[in-house]
């Protein structure tokens, strides 16, 4: 009940902010994929706002459905491509930000989707708010370590065997794409993206299940970056290029990032 509560007030809600009154409406409908509210007013182009929330000619609906080319979930792998040692001249560290590639993922979970489409929903923009993770797979026998102002790497030592060695860099995720061609069946898409740090740490896990992390690392507190998407339905493939470097400029290698994954 407190569900059906929240998704009908959502629906008035929305009702009231669009100017949708009793001489435009049609018909209600609840069901699995959320609210359903039908105009009868088809002269009004099709927009959409939501959360989610997707609209048609005629209705839009509150639940599930959404018409986005954004995914609601998201796993990709990153390439560090060219990575510049330069403040680190004479100090012989050696390419220490060299990633094991399959094992250095970016997840991505949109909470919050919005969309307007032309009336034949083949043009249209779509934007999101959401939680972003780029995890950066080291080497076994190497960690960084804020040494202050640069970070450097260090050598892992102990007694205990390790596992994994990553740096992590989690943000909140704010893409904005344009999309051509239908939503529900073919579409490619372009934008870019902003993601606002909120976290950096590394870890080190060893065999045995004990770990060590440290947090807060120099990086750059927006990270943006431009996307290509090729969608079919529900299931997309995407490209990223991120030319803004991990670390703050004097912190550390400056970096460009690929990454292509899948989105659901």
């Amino acid at each position: 009940m407190k569900k059906i509560f929240i998704l009908t007030l959502l629906l008035f809600t929305a009702a009231l902010i669009f100017g949708i009154d009793k001489a435009a409406a049609q018909s209600m409908r609840l069901g699995i994929d959320g609210i359903e509210f039908t105009s009868v007013d088809e002269q009004k182009s099709p927009v959409a706002v939501g959360l989610p929330v997707w609209y048609s000619s005629s209705s839009f609906v509150i639940g599930r459905n959404i018409s986005t080319t954004i995914p609601t979930f998201e796993l990709g792998w990153n390439m560090l491509s060219p990575v510049d040692y330069g403040i680190y001249d004479g100090m012989n560290y050696g390419p220490f930000l060299d990633l094991h590639n399959w094992k250095s993922t970016q997840v991505t979970v949109n909470i919050l989707n919005f969309s307007a489409f032309n009336r034949r929903r083949n043009f249209g923009i779509s934007a999101a708010i959401g939680i972003r993770a780029n995890n950066f797979r080291l080497d076994k026998s190497l960690t960084l370590a804020d040494a202050g102002p640069m970070i450097t790497p260090s050598t892992i030592g102990g007694e205990l065997q390790v596992k994994k060695s990553k740096f992590t860099v989690a943000a909140i995720h704010i893409p904005v794409e344009i999309s051509f061609g239908r939503w529900d069946k073919f579409s490619i898409s372009a934008g870019g993206f902003a993601d606002i740090v909120m976290n950096s740490h590394t870890k080190i896990k060893y065999k045995g299940g004990s770990k060590d992390k440290e947090h807060n690392f120099p990086v750059n507190f927006i990270q943006a970056g431009a996307t290509l998407r090729l969608s079919f339905r529900t299931i997309s493939l995407y490209c990223n290029y991120t030319p803004t470097s991990i670390f703050k400029s004097g912190c550390g290698p400056r970096t460009q990032m690929w990454t292509i994954g899948l989105g659901l």
